[in-house]
């Protein structure tokens, strides 16, 4: 049966009711019901992800810790979210007290848009790894195929630069032959900038994490990145943007256990926004 899985964060904080993969899991805890997708060089993906985007920084460890122990094992970071730090204190103490290994989590973090030149991108990885307090990542994206002057806070045009692709994409290969970045992947890449990669990647990505969701399902995207073995990743609540929690829930349902429907959201792995309680 295909599956998909939402994370739910609201007003009050993390609902455990939104970790339903299929209707007989209802109240169940999210560890008991963990799917995975396998990627293109065999690793085991966690099928839903606590983001980490715009999560206070005051209020992300707490909300972490409080996942971890409901059963989240997949993390999406990002070095533009700023609160790297935050996370590494919680991943670190979670390690110390014994509730979950490294060798169980699967996180992921971005290279941002300032770091595209190729003496950058490890640098940029390693501040990363710091932050985090970790010696490996299981995945690191590309945030954007755009470049942006080094220094940039916000996306003004006059900060973009002429990207190149290629160099920076060859710079993040560099990281998975190290062994520290132990896949590599895009984010936000359209099936053109895709197809383009493809062409000159000695190793292609695993992965491209793009928004997704019924008002957007981006049908074309997911054929061509089927087509050629990537993972799609949406890093949106499913249906969060028109729905209340009652009706979300209904649709998540729907979305992950009708045999018979070839809806584009099955088989795609889901990165839920935290916002903190």
């Amino acid at each position: 049966m295909p599956s998909v899985s939402l994370w739910k964060g609201n007003k009050i904080g993390i609902s455990e009711q939104a970790f339903t993969l299929e209707p007989k899991n209802a109240g169940k805890k999210m560890g008991s019901a963990i799917r995975y997708f396998e990627l293109n060089t065999g690793a085991k993906m966690p099928s839903v992800g606590l983001g980490t985007y715009r999560s206070d920084t005051h209020l992300v460890g707490d909300v972490l810790t409080s996942a971890v122990k409901m059963g989240y094992r997949h993390i999406d970071c990002a070095q533009m979210y700023g609160n790297e730090k935050e996370i590494g204190d919680a991943l670190k103490k979670l390690s110390n007290d014994g509730i979950v290994k490294r060798e169980d989590l699967w996180i992921t973090s971005k290279l941002w848009c300032t770091d595209h030149k190729p003496e950058d991108v490890p640098k940029a990885f390693d501040i990363t790894l710091q932050d985090l307090q970790l010696d490996y990542l299981d995945l690191y994206l590309m945030h954007w195929p755009v470049s942006m002057q080094k220094g940039s806070v916000v996306s003004d045009p006059e900060n973009f630069t002429t990207p190149n692709i290629p160099s920076t994409w060859k710079a993040m290969e560099a990281l998975y032959d190290s062994g520290k970045a132990r896949a590599i992947g895009v984010s936000n890449f359209s099936a053109k900038k895709l197809g383009d990669l493809l062409e000159v990647s000695r190793i292609p990505p695993v992965v491209n994490q793009v928004e997704l969701h019924p008002q957007w399902q981006q049908v074309e995207l997911h054929n061509f990145c089927k087509s050629k073995g990537i993972h799609l990743t949406e890093w949106n609540d499913l249906v969060f943007q028109f729905c209340d929690f009652q009706t979300q829930h209904r649709v998540v349902l729907v979305a992950t256990c009708d045999d018979d429907d070839d809806d584009v959201v099955a088989g795609i792995c889901t990165i839920g926004k935290d916002k903190g309680p």
